[in-house]
């Protein structure tokens, strides 16, 4: 297959990356978009991101295409003008990150908040507090620009999504599978990288044969994430290779503890890495922003948290950002820039504060 464009990976861990993709990659994922979330020409999609990288060409501006509906391109998100533009163009789908639902919860509250055509919006996480309060479903979805949109997305309709769970393969013939560092399937429920196959999957990196050659092998897409896979072949996301924190011989997913983090009422934003420990190898190091300026309550805040993560996955280190964090062009967080400085003696110190970790029973 020949080359219809080169999209570049946003950078949020490196390098970006420019991704060679065919033109039935763009259709396979268009229409596999449609059949899943049940798309129409009546449907109107508001996008508040670039349609230079993913999340806007593969997840809404393709689907908008193979079903013939509408796509609203507005400069940039922004938590008061975003309701105005949903009213305004009568639109019924959306993609949102976890922390721009966030911040459209930290709105003053209003009868009204109901009373609007968004149906369905694509995230990472679920948010049932935004599904109750703005009556909009969210289906969570795994995908990357390698993938041109494809790989997993839970069904409209889909009832008690526990955290992490991205769905069924998308399109349905698309294969997963999960696999041990060796390369070799790992069980049903155990965690491994999730691998990709199909045929319209990206055709390698722009003059990088390195790097290319380690994503596809034999005809499978490595995508650096980890997940788990159930009996039904529904996956779960359990976060990125490189955010993995090794803390006394345990794998922890970052990802995870900031899900966590981030459905605490308090907290707008949340970004966890790793830092050196010379007992443990590594620590959790977790920033936060509070909700409309508020600063969290650290320990309060580990406890809660304490109720659905182990106990050795609990930040030792917490850090409160005052500022918005910073973002990427697409959108997503600037992790790199975050994180970079990270230090522990600027921050809280579970261990100097006495917290004792007791797993959830």
């Amino acid at each position: 297959m020949d080359p219809m464009a080169l999209m570049y990976t946003s950078g949020s861990t490196g390098r970006p990356k420019g991704v060679l993709q065919p033109n039935a990659g763009y259709q396979t994922a268009g229409q596999a978009y449609v059949d899943r979330m049940g798309i129409t020409a009546d449907d109107v999609w508001i996008c508040t991101l670039p349609l230079f990288h993913a999340g806007g060409t593969h997840l809404m501006l393709a689907p908008t295409i193979a079903a013939g509906a509408s796509l609203v391109l507005v400069p940039r998100f922004d938590v008061r003008a975003f309701w105005p533009q949903v009213h305004a163009h009568d639109a019924t789908l959306t993609l949102l990150f976890p922390a721009q639902m966030s911040m459209l919860l930290s709105l003053p509250e209003d009868p009204t908040d109901r009373d609007n055509e968004l149906r369905l919006s694509i995230s990472h996480v679920v948010n049932p507090a935004f599904t109750e309060r703005f009556g909009v479903e969210i289906l969570t979805t795994f995908s990357q620009t390698e993938s041109l949109g494809m790989g997993a997305l839970t069904p409209p309709g889909s009832r008690n999504v526990a955290p992490g769970v991205v769905g069924p393969a998308l399109p349905p013939e698309l294969e997963i599978r999960v696999v041990d560092p060796a390369g070799d399937e790992v069980p049903r429920g155990e965690r491994g990288e999730i691998c990709l196959r199909h045929p319209h999957l990206m055709l390698g990196y722009h003059r990088d044969p390195e790097n290319t050659g380690a994503a596809l092998r034999d005809g499978w897409l490595r995508t650096g994430d980890i997940g788990t896979l159930d009996d039904r072949g529904w996956l779960t996301y359990r976060g990125r290779i490189k955010h993995m924190i090794k803390r006394m011989g345990e794998n922890i997913a970052g990802e995870e503890v900031e899900f966590a983090l981030m459905r605490h009422p308090d907290v707008e934003e949340a970004v966890v890495c790793s830092v050196p420990d010379p007992i443990r190898t590594e620590e959790v190091f977790a920033i936060v922003r509070g909700r409309d300026g508020r600063a969290p309550d650290i320990a309060a805040l580990i406890a809660w948290i304490g109720d659905e993560l182990s106990a050795w996955k609990l930040p030792r280190y917490v850090r409160v950002d005052a500022t918005p964090f910073p973002r990427l062009p697409n959108g997503k967080l600037d992790r790199v820039t975050l994180t970079r400085d990270v230090d522990p003696a600027d921050a809280w110190d579970r261990e100097a504060h006495r917290v004792r970790l007791v797993d959830p029973a």
